[in-house]
């Protein structure tokens, strides 16, 4: 209350927040949610407001109700009336203002006047020469931000983790363009500064809502509050601070303008603070709120402002100046205005108050008769009812009973009210009534209410009802006995009655700590709840996973440090009786307060709402379904205690209870929407709308939408759709267990490259890893073949020759070859190398040594002589002695074969750990005959096709494709299952539809019964096929720091088949098979098969070839620029045709 002390007018004016001189009051106030200057007129009995206010306004006018007439009895001029709302501060009137047509101002009736709480009248006024006005006088200290002598710096624990976040927090679209104009603003005044570098801490911004409307940047440094040291200045005892009031006549009230922003941050402390926003990163340049440690430091900053004058008191930003006269007290107001001039701090005008008879401070109102508690403290108790039923005088008596211990009357008093609770019928008669009386009055004063000891622990206790909330504010005694402070309950409006009960909870906490905000800002105390989730939810749960509501109270909360625990509801006794109905009824604030709750819900809505057409549709369909409506039903009221009689949908929401709440007719998981099952598939195809991936889809879904099971939809629908598995990456499968062969020379690895245009021939032994290499003059078999018998003549002939597909390994001589010479052939996956990796990687090997090398024999010697991990060359390990080279022979070592062999498995069974878990591989599903599948296989063109039967080697399956006259194999890994029940239009992807006319004729091609027509590639049980490790890390040159030769040529096993005797299905007459493409194996391919090129360049060889049983040379356009013939690209395609 502001005292101005005009002479010639007996009124004292009550948040009047504009500039006013002697002969006029002026008020800015809120209009339909814009500002107008009203002048106050106590003599109108209407509001009037000028026709240009009006337009600016857009005020709708009706027809004028009445005749206006001035003070001389003159008609006024209006043109019509409008009903409007006026704002001030937490008040709001509805009233019908006129519209005058020449008005030069806006007049403010005595009627709002009075509801608007601005003006109000005094009895005496007396005249008093050392009266100034402040606001005149000190005018400057009552203008912007000040900045106060000291520096505050954040000291951190020694032992403290720096937290980050890498995204901002979502902050609703209509709310955007507020938060950054208040970002601008704090940049203007110098509070905050953008950051460009990186820094080790980050937090996140979040929303608030001040009670008029405006919003409060918040930032949640609770992270950083873990980590800092505190000063732990001693703060002053309240009851030693009142004591010194007793002789006070006159007092006035100081506030400071935003006090902590008002003591400048040191510069190595200000990246601490920084905060992430949608415009960017920000760090503080002031002293922000929310750090555990700045209380006290501005206190001790305070007390050495004012260090030395008599009659002040300071409690954080609130100064209080008393005298014992008139004179005394406005010289200390002087001089505590100069010392506050002086330290360059300035004061919040609209807080302030002068010359006062009676002011509230630190919970007691202090007037010339005394300090007396304040009244809110035990309006809680005073407003309550006497019971209704045996129900409610037990909690009566579980409060009672707990205060016994602070009063011995209280057991003595409450006797007739206990006998009442153990009668069988409830009677409450006068006696009762009398007894519940003296009751309120004892709960009213000491010694059960306690004076607040600014050094002791305290306790926040909260309960909330479908009807009330109830809190008290406890305090730990000297006698370790949490004694009440103040008692405080209200009613709920008609809105929070719709509440869920986690957010009615929650509410009640916010309320009390806001309630009882003077004695909790800036200390650390406790929180009790009878609610257990709220434990999570108001303590580690960030924001966005909170339920609207929800986080719109710890956004109001986030100003307090305190520590959250469950307390069962039976031992609340005060907290669970004041939450009873016949609490106090609420307040305006707690009006405004609901209604910015609901505005930010909307907000939140409608951010996620796709639109108002969609809105109405899930509202259409949620009103439609049963579920939804008994759900609706269980959130705004009870859940039924026995929930065996719930279906198993509502039982599935039953365990996410807490976190339903209901906005209107909208169901809401936290802040995401309900779908209703009707709705649920159209959400699954927008939300994979542009056929992101699975975790961006989940992200997605986890932002807008929600029902039970959502992620498993959302990821059944994503990997069911054809369009995605058409560009799906490869997945790894594990590697098998690490095997060698049995010796050296047992099994070897053979591949066609082409360095500088010469044709080569390498083998590799998988147990040493030795390396011959012959050149050749031609693809043909007849060459191939003459360079194996070389090799073996001097080497012995070995078990197994693994190879890719190539047609000199495949054709029918090279067949007769192995048969005669007695060898086993394997043939590697087509588009597969990894399956014959070790010859891969040599073909690496070999290429790096003639870079580097003028002479590769000597290079080839080198490498055949040269240690490798396991301690023994490939010479050594061929031949069971040491090679002799240019740099002489080392002393011959006993091979010890069983030592190497352990060496190697070990250091394989590592280096597949660690394969697996890099490329976190896991095994693919077998696959049956007749499955659907997409054949993409690197430089495939991705084609439909369909199982035909599994491969006898490991992961490799037969696929028909095209129109069913093809048969390809393939990797597994190669093999992409399709949903044939999803419709997807091929001709837009490019790719031609399969043709499946050919699976529908005898229907015998899934049994392994055999046609007259078709043929029977032969079986062999025990062949091998092997993967290689080193295949897929590349090959390594002379670098010390790559992988050597040694160590990256190490066989893969396979994964071992159980299906080796599965007899592959007939192959139609008409079949085409690519021999680069497809193991064609044994008696696969006829002795008649033809080379089908359309440019038959090069046909006499080709004929050649094929006459005498072998693959021949590719056409024309395989000759090398040096005349030689090269090697196949992967990409050269030919086709077999298949002739009777």
């Amino acid at each position: 209350m502001k005292d101005f002390r005009d002479f010639d007018r007996k009124v004292q004016v009550r948040e009047v927040s504009t500039d006013f001189d002697l002969y006029e009051f002026r008020a800015h106030l809120g209009v339909n949610g814009k500002e107008l200057d009203f002048t106050l007129d106590t003599g109108s009995q209407v509001t009037i407001i000028t026709e240009q206010s009006s337009r600016d306004l857009k005020l709708d006018l009706i027809k004028p109700s009445k005749l206006l007439v001035s003070a001389d009895g003159n008609p006024l001029n209006v043109i019509g009336e409008s009903n409007v709302e006026l704002s001030n501060k937490d008040r709001y009137v509805d009233c019908l203002a006129s519209i005058m047509k020449g008005a030069r101002r806006n007049l403010l009736g005595i009627i709002e006047i009075h509801c608007l709480n601005l003006l109000h009248v005094v009895n005496s006024m007396s005249c008093n020469p050392f009266v100034f006005d402040p606001f005149v006088e000190f005018s400057d200290l009552f203008q912007g931000l000040g900045t106060m002598p000291d520096v505050f710096r954040i000291v951190l624990k020694p032992d403290t983790v720096p937290y980050k976040i890498y995204s901002p927090r979502s902050i609703p679209i209509g709310l955007r363009e507020q938060a950054k104009s208040e970002i601008d603003k704090m940049l203007e005044l110098n509070v905050i500064r953008p950051v460009d570098i990186p820094t080790e801490w980050c937090f996140g911004l979040t929303i608030a809502f001040k009670a008029d409307g405006k919003i409060r940047m918040c930032v949640d440094l609770t992270m950083l509050n873990k980590g800092v040291e505190r000063e732990l200045y001693p703060l002053p005892r309240v009851s030693d601070m009142l004591a010194q009031l007793s002789v006070g006549q006159l007092f006035s009230k100081l506030d400071a303008n935003s006090g902590f922003w008002q003591i400048v941050l040191e510069e190595n402390s200000q990246l601490f603070t920084t905060f992430l926003t949608p415009w960017g990163r920000f760090c503080y340049n002031r002293m922000p709120f929310g750090i555990s440690s700045a209380p006290e430091f501005f206190q001790k900053s305070m007390e050495k402002i004012l260090h030395g004058l008599e009659g002040v008191i300071c409690m954080m930003d609130d100064i209080l100046v008393y005298g014992t006269n008139s004179k005394e007290h406005w010289q200390r107001v002087k001089l505590v205005l100069q010392r506050i001039r002086n330290s360059g701090m300035t004061l919040k005008k609209e807080k302030c108050q002068f010359g006062m008879t009676e002011v509230k401070f630190l919970g007691h109102l202090v007037s010339v008769q005394g300090i007396k508690p304040d009244p809110d403290k035990v309006s809680a108790i005073m407003a309550l009812t006497p019971p209704t039923g045996k129900r409610e005088a037990r909690s009566l008596m579980g409060m009672v009973n707990y205060l016994n211990k602070f009063s011995k009357k209280l057991a003595e008093i409450s006797a007739p009210i206990y006998a009442v609770t153990g009668a069988s019928d409830f009677v409450w008669g006068p006696d009762q009534n009398k007894a519940f009386s003296l009751i309120k009055e004892e709960l009213s004063k000491a010694p059960v209410l306690c004076s607040f000891n600014v050094n002791s622990r305290h306790r926040v206790s909260a309960d909330s009802s479908r009807q009330a909330l109830g809190a008290v504010l406890l305090q730990l005694n000297s006698n370790h006995e949490w004694q009440p402070v103040e008692f405080a309950s209200r009613k709920l409006t008609d809105v929070e009655t719709r509440y869920a009960m986690i957010e009615l909870e929650a509410l009640g906490i916010t309320w009390a700590c806001e309630k009882f905000d003077f004695y909790l800002v800036g200390r650390v105390f406790e929180v009790e709840t009878d609610h257990k989730p709220l434990i999570s939810l108001l303590g580690e749960k960030d924001l966005s996973q909170l339920p609207l509501r929800v986080q719109r109270f710890k956004m109001r909360l986030m100003r307090y440090q305190f520590t959250i625990f469950h307390t069962p509801g039976r031992c609340m006794y005060i907290a669970d009786y004041l939450s009873r109905p016949s609490g106090n009824g609420f307040q305006d604030n707690d009006f405004i307060e609901c209604r910015i709750v609901e505005r930010f819900v909307a907000t939140c809505i409608n951010d996620i709402m796709p639109d108002s057409i969609q809105e109405e549709e899930i509202i259409r369909e949620i009103s439609r379904d049963p579920d939804c409506l008994d759900l609706i039903d269980y959130i705004q009221s009870e859940w039924p205690q026995d929930i065996s009689s719930l279906n198993s949908e509502l039982k599935r929401m039953f365990k996410v209870r807490d976190k339903l709440t209901t906005y209107g007719d909208v169901i809401l998981y936290n802040s995401r929407l309900f779908i209703p099952k009707s709705l649920r598939s159209k959400y699954l195809e927008l939300c994979h709308d542009g056929h992101q991936g699975l975790t961006k889809c989940q992200r997605r879904a986890r932002q807008i939408f929600w029902w039970p099971g959502c992620s498993r939809d959302v990821e059944n629908f994503v990997n069911k759709c054809n369009t995605c598995i058409k560009f799906r990456k490869y997945k790894h499968q594990p590697l098998s267990e690490p095997t060698i062969p049995a010796g050296p020379w047992v099994e070897i690895g053979s591949d066609i490259l082409d360095f500088k245009g010469q044709l080569y021939l390498l083998i590799v032994d998988y147990y040493t890893r030795w390396i011959d290499v012959r050149p050749l003059y031609s693809f043909s078999s007849s060459e191939v073949i003459r360079e194996f018998k070389s090799v073996f003549c001097i080497l012995g002939v070995p078990k197994v020759l693994r190879s890719d597909n190539a047609g000199c390994y495949t054709s029918q001589l090279f067949k007769e070859f192995a048969e005669t010479w007695g060898f086993h052939q394997t043939f590697s996956s087509p588009r597969y190398p990894e399956s014959n990796g070790m010859a891969e990687r040599a073909v690496g090997t070999f290429k790096s040594l003639c870079f580097k090398s003028k002479d590769i024999h000597a290079a080839l010697l080198a490498y055949r002589a040269a240690p490798m991990a396991e301690g023994y060359s490939p010479g050594e390990l061929m031949f069971g002695r040491a090679m002799k080279t240019p740099l002489g022979k080392p002393r011959d070592i006993q091979v010890n074969y069983k030592e190497f062999e352990r060496l190697a498995i070990q250091e394989k069974e590592k280096q597949f750990e660690r394969w697996n878990k890099k490329h976190n591989a896991k095994y693919l599903s077998e696959l049956s005959p007749g499955q659907l599948v997409w054949v993409k296989a690197p430089t495939d063109i991705g084609q439909k096709g369909i199982i035909d039967c599994k491969d006898k080697h490991p992961q490799s399956y037969w696929v028909k494709v095209g129109n069913g006259d093809s048969l390809i194999r393939r990797n597994r890994k190669h093999l992409f299952l399709l949903q044939p029940d999803q419709s997807d239009s091929d001709s837009e992807d490019g790719i031609l539809p399969l043709q499946l006319d050919f699976w529908e004729d005898n229907g015998n091609s899934n049994t392994g019964e055999l046609t007259q027509n078709q043929l029977t590639p032969s079986i062999e049980p025990n062949a091998i096929n092997h993967g290689d490790l080193s295949a897929l890390r590349g090959f390594s040159g002379d670098d010390a720091s790559e992988v050597s030769d040694e160590d990256s040529s190490l066989v893969v096993p396979a994964i071992p088949d159980n299906n080796l005797d599965l007899v592959v299905p007939a192959i139609p007459d008409t079949a085409v098979l690519d021999p680069l493409e497809a193991s064609v194996n044994n008696d696969a391919v006829p002795n008649n098969a033809l080379l089908d090129d359309s440019s038959q360049t090069n046909a006499d060889q080709v004929n050649k070839d094929s006459a005498s049983g072998h693959s021949g040379s590719p056409p024309s356009q395989n000759i090398s620029k040096y005349g030689r013939k090269r090697k196949p690209r992967r990409d050269d395609i030919y086709e077999y045709d298949f002739h009777e």
